[in-house]
């Protein structure tokens, strides 16, 4: 997991080494970061889904106007009302977004790889990482206002033990650039 983190790092400081340092300028090409929340519905091969609140996350560059890479983390929350336990479900890793438009308005498509997480705050409750990947899509209703719709799946766990979970979040975002 340590090789993972730090491989996710090293993209992430050549992204931002390639591209030229612009920031709020409103063009998409430069640095960009978006923060959003939303509702969001977690499933599995338990066959039951649970709703709660989402959080995203992403930061990066703008290659041109139209196509975006960054570091992502989409996470939903969910606390269990007879216990007050707090569960979440996401992924973090590296992610692409490419606007049909090179200004707003526009829909856009995005997609993301990267480590997933499936995990409780309960004592001696479960807390399973691996592999995972989403696709979305999306639209800048207004300069720096998106709206995107988002799917992940992963198979968490180790061996034997593994299983499957994937999520569903509609989100708002701020989307400085």
């Amino acid at each position: 997991m340590r090789k993972m983190s730090l491989g996710i790092l090293l993209i992430i400081v050549v992204m931002f080494a390639a591209v030229q340092a612009q920031a709020f300028n409103g063009d998409r090409k430069g640095f960009l970061l978006n923060l959003g929340v939303g509702y969001g519905q977690i499933g599995g091969d338990w066959e039951e889904t649970e709703s709660g609140i989402t959080s995203d996350f992403k930061i990066g560059a703008g290659i041109n106007s139209q196509v975006a890479l960054y570091y992502t983390n989409r996470v939903i929350f969910k606390s269990d009302e007879l216990t007050s336990d707090l569960y979440y479900a996401g992924m973090s890793g590296v992610g692409v977004s490419y606007f049909l438009n090179p200004k707003a308005p526009s829909f856009f498509f995005s997609g993301a790889v990267g480590l997933a997480t499936f995990a409780s705050t309960a004592s001696g409750a479960i807390s399973d990482t691996g592999m995972g990947f989403s696709f979305g899509a999306g639209f800048e209703f207004s300069q720096n206002w998106i709206i995107e719709g988002n799917y992940m799946t992963a198979t968490i766990g180790e061996g034997v033990l593994d299983y499957g979970i994937h999520t569903m979040t509609l989100t708002l975002s701020w989307f400085a650039y």
